[in-house]
């Protein structure tokens, strides 16, 4: 005759608990671990990181009160670029990527723009009194120079630079802030300011606001990126992201986060936007606006940034870098 054994009501009780805990604490395993690894790179103590930027190759160019230094990987040290004697790196306003090429903008007393493919081999493009930075290259092979104040414009194949128009205001009040460039695949051009979004339909000759639909206090734009689709997306400020489906005639609020103050943001082309504060770095797709914190948890201040296709982030401080690279078990 079988024996029935009977558990005590009180350990059944216990062990279900037991058993819920520990799905609990499997089932969201996944969930704490972090979407990027960060690690560290030393190496300027001494020095003051000014400016980065990094290309799709993964070629870092990393502007320092001493000098430019350049890796071709993320995985080498950063090694310093031979300069040319007359090229004062002592302050430098910008670095910027367009396809293969660097661009280095210097603001001593005068302004100068210089090109590099490889950070061996430099070219002086420009020298002009006003700060310059952001250049779009429109499928004529026309430069668009966006500056603290006006838009500039050199056609290709010449050596000439002319001033085409204040976004703002006239020469005498404000600034423009010009912050990105962007251009869809109608041949409307497109400025980010401090005062909303620009439209130019005859190739940066003249610019009109487009932005409306962001509100006048919070439409200080960041970066401006266009899709595949021809849709433009704009970063603000203040954490809010915004896109137009027609050539920027009108705009939809996204989403955003509790972000005021984002120094940096960048649209990687790989249908998200990454956008730094002074503490964290936040990212979002393209498709729902949906920011999430993505490190790292190690400084006080953030002060440069770039992002890349392929997920990799640097971010930088006055003198540390740190490079984040796309966690596989996220």
């Amino acid at each position: 005759m079988n024996k029935i054994i009977r558990i005590p009501t009180t350990i059944l009780f216990l062990g279900c608990l037991l058993v819920l805990a520990g799905c609990h604490i499997f089932g969201n395993q996944k969930e704490t671990e972090p979407e990027y690894i960060w690690q560290k790179m030393d190496g300027f103590a001494d020095q003051e990181i000014r400016e980065l930027a990094l290309r799709d190759d993964e070629t870092l160019a990393v502007a320092t009160d001493s000098g430019i230094y350049i890796n071709q990987s993320l995985d080498q040290p950063l090694q310093r670029a031979d300069l040319p004697a007359s090229l004062d790196f002592s302050i430098v306003r910008e670095i910027i990527t367009s396809d293969t090429l660097f661009y280095f903008s210097t603001f001593t007393f005068v302004n100068q723009m210089w090109s590099s493919v490889d950070g061996q081999k430099w070219e002086l493009l420009l020298t002009k009194k006003k700060p310059m930075f952001n250049i779009w290259i429109t499928p004529q092979g026309n430069r668009i120079i966006g500056t603290w104040h006006g838009v500039y414009r050199q056609l290709g194949g010449t050596s000439d630079v002319e001033l085409v128009t204040f976004l703002y205001t006239d020469h005498f009040a404000g600034l423009d802030r010009i912050t990105s460039v962007t251009q869809t695949s109608s041949g409307a051009l497109f400025c980010g300011s401090h005062d909303g979004v620009y439209r130019s339909l005859d190739d940066g000759l003249k610019w009109v606001k487009v932005s409306h639909d962001i509100h006048k206090s919070k439409d200080f734009v960041v970066a401006l990126y266009t899709d595949s689709n021809n849709h433009i997306y704009a970063q603000t400020l203040f954490g809010e992201l915004y896109r137009s489906e027609d050539d920027g005639d009108s705009w939809e609020k996204m989403g955003g986060f509790d972000g005021l103050g984002v120094k940096e943001a960048t649209f990687p082309g790989n249908e998200t936007v990454v956008a730094m504060t002074s503490e964290a770095v936040w990212k979002a797709s393209l498709t729902d606006g949906k920011f999430r914190k993505v490190g790292p948890d190690h400084s006080p201040e953030y002060k440069k940034m770039g992002a890349i296709e392929n997920g990799k982030i640097v971010v930088a401080t006055d003198s540390s870098l740190f490079i984040g690279v796309p966690n596989p078990s996220y």
